[in-house]
C-alpha cells in the first residue's frame, strides 16, 4: 500500500512539472512572437488583484473611523481573496520569468544599453529591504511574498527596448477601469466604497470615497496618476477623453486626499514649465533642485501645522484621528527611530509594522512609519537608507531627463513619489497588489527610457506627446 501511495505521488508530481514545463514553453514561444505585449500585462493584472481583494474581503465602512483594520494595503486582506490572489500572482510571475528568459535568451542580450544603474540601485534597494534585513535584522524572517515585486521591475528591464506608448495607453485604461468600477461600487454597494459622517474640506460632502482602492488615500493618487497619463499621451477621442476626465476628477475630489491634492497644485508649475520646450531645455540643474528643496519643505511644514488636526477640533472630533495627525506621527516615528538603535546596520527586519509587531507595542494603527526614509531606517537600517537614497538620487536624475519628452510628467510623477515619502511609504517593495507599486512601476517603466543613452543608433526615444493634440 505505501509503495502504491508513493508512486501515485511521484508521478503526480511529475505530471505537474511536465505541465509546468509545457506551459512555460508555450510562454516562452508567446514572448518570442508577442513579447512586447506580455509587459503590457502586468498592469491590468495588478489591478485586477487590487480589485478583487476589495470585493472579496467583505469590508464594511460605516465604523471606518473606529475600525483600524481597514487601513490595510491590499495584499493584506483576508483569506476570502487569497485563491484569486495567488492565481492573479501565479500568472504575473510566470510572464515576468518568461519576458527576462526571452530576453536573456536573445542574442543582443549583451548589447550596452542604458538603465542599468537605475535598476542596479533598485535591486540594492530590494536586497537591503527584504534579503539583508530578513537575515541579519533584529528580528530574523522569511517572508515569500517579498519577493514577488523584483520579478516584475526585472520584466520592465528587461523590455526596456519595447515602445513606451502602448504601455502608457494600458496604464490609463487600467487606471480609467479602476475610476469606472469605483464608481459603480459607489452606487451598487455604497457600505463597502462610501465611509460616511466624514468630515473633509468640501462643503456638504459628508462621505469620502474608498472605492476598490484599499483606502482613500491609495484610490486618490491613483486618480491623480490617470490624470497625468492623460496629460503625457491624450485620448484621441476628444468626447472619450472628456468623459475619462470628468470622472476620474470625480474619484480625484471624492477620495479627499488631503497630501494628493496639494502636491497637485504644486505640481502646476513644473508642468507649466516644461509646455515650454524652449524654456524646458534650458533649465538649470541646481534651479531645479531648489524647487525640489523648497517644496519638500512646503510639504513638511504642512505635516507640522497638521491642518486636519486643526479642522477636527474645529468642529467634531473623529475617533481614531490620532493615528492621522502629527501627535500619532511622533509616536510612531519614536518607535521607528527606538528599533533602528538597537540595530543601526540592518534594523529591526521586514516584520516590523505587521500585525503581530503592532500588537505587541500597542499601536494598531501603525501600518508603517509614516516616512519613508524612518520605514526604510527601521526596517533595514543604514543600509537601507543609503540604498533608498541612492535609489531616489537616481530615479530623479533620470525623471529630470526624461521631462522634456514627457511634457514634464516624469518630473512630475518624480515629485509626487517624493513628497509622499515624507509622511507615507509609496516605495515599499513587499507586496505587488498595491496602488504604490503600480505607480512605482509605471514611473520605473519611463525612468528606464529616459535613462538611455541618446547616442545609442538603437535606441528609440520617448515620442513627444505634446504632438498627439488632435
Amino acid at each position: 500500500m505505501e509503495a502504491f501511495v508513493g508512486t501515485a505521488y511521484f508521478s503526480v508530481v511529475i505530471f505537474l512539472a511536465l505541465i509546468l514545463v509545457i506551459f512555460f514553453g508555450a510562454l516562452l514561444q508567446l514572448e518570442r512572437k508577442r513579447g512586447h505585449w506580455m509587459q503590457m500585462a502586468l498592469f491590468p493584472i495588478i489591478a485586477m488583484g487590487i480589485t478583487a481583494a476589495t470585493l472579496l474581503s467583505g469590508r464594511s465602512l460605516r465604523n471606518a473611523a473606529f475600525d483600524l483594520s481597514l487601513g490595510v494595503d491590499a495584499g493584506e486582506s483576508v483569506a476570502a481573496s487569497a485563491t484569486i490572489l495567488r492565481l492573479l500572482t501565479f500568472a504575473l510571475l510566470s510572464l515576468c520569468a518568461a519576458r527576462i528568459a526571452g530576453q536573456w535568451l536573445k542574442k543582443n542580450h549583451g548589447a550596452p544599453e542604458g538603465g542599468m544603474s537605475l535598476f542596479v540601485a533598485l535591486l540594492t534597494l530590494f536586497l537591503s529591504h527584504n534579503v539583508l534585513s530578513s537575515m541579519f535584522g533584529t528580528q530574523p524572517v522569511f517572508i515569500h511574498n517579498l519577493f514577488y515585486t523584483i520579478f516584475a521591475f526585472a520584466a520592465l528591464y528587461a523590455a526596456r527596448r519595447d515602445p513606451l506608448e502602448p504601455v502608457i495607453t494600458t496604464v490609463k485604461v487600467t487606471l480609467y477601469a479602476l475610476m469606472l468600477l469605483s464608481l459603480v461600487l459607489c452606487v451598487t454597494n455604497p457600505d463597502m466604497a462610501l465611509q460616511p459622517g466624514y468630515k473633509g474640506w468640501i462643503p456638504v460632502v459628508t462621505v469620502r470615497l474608498w472605492g476598490v482602492g484599499s483606502n482613500a488615500n491609495s484610490i486618490g493618487p491613483l486618480a491623480l496618476l490617470a490624470l497625468l497619463m492623460e496629460y503625457m499621451q491624450p485620448t484621441k477621442m476628444r468626447s472619450w477623453r472628456w468623459i475619462c476626465i470628468s470622472m476620474t476628477l470625480v474619484v480625484f475630489l471624492l477620495a479627499q486626499s488631503k497630501t494628493v491634492w496639494f502636491v497637485s497644485i504644486l505640481l502646476i508649475p513644473v508642468l507649466a514649465w516644461y509646455r515650454a520646450p524652449r524654456l524646458a531645455r534650458g533649465i538649470d540643474m541646481r534651479l531645479a533642485l531648489a524647487i525640489v528643496v523648497t517644496l519638500s519643505a512646503a510639504c513638511l511644514l504642512v505635516l507640522v501645522v497638521d491642518p486636519i488636526s486643526i479642522w477636527d477640533k474645529l468642529s467634531t472630533t473623529r475617533a481614531g484621528s490620532e493615528a492621522m495627525t502629527l501627535t500619532g506621527r511622533s509616536q510612531i516615528w519614536a518607535v521607528a527611530i527606538d528599533e533602528w538603535s538597537r540595530n543601526p546596520l540592518f534594523g529591526y527586519g521586514p516584520a516590523i509594522w505587521g500585525p503581530a509587531y503592532r500588537m505587541n507595542i500597542g499601536m494598531q494603527f501603525a501600518f508603517s512609519a509614516h516616512n519613508q526614509f524612518l520605514q526604510s531606517l527601521s526596517a533595514a537600517g543604514v543600509i537601507g537608507l543609503f540604498s533608498l537614497m541612492t535609489y531616489l538620487g537616481i530615479l530623479g536624475l533620470a525623471a529630470y531627463r526624461g521631462a522634456p519628452k514627457t511634457r514634464g510628467v516624469s518630473m512630475a510623477f518624480f515629485l509626487i513619489i517624493l513628497f509622499r515619502c515624507l509622511s507615507e511609504t509609496p516605495l515599499n517593495l513587499n507586496t505587488l497588489f498595491n496602488g504604490d507599486t503600480l505607480a512605482h512601476l509605471v514611473l520605473f517603466a519611463i525612468a528606464l527610457r529616459s535613462n538611455r543613452n541618446n547616442d545609442d543608433p538603437k535606441y528609440e526615444p520617448i515620442r513627444n506627446f505634446s504632438l498627439n493634440k488632435k
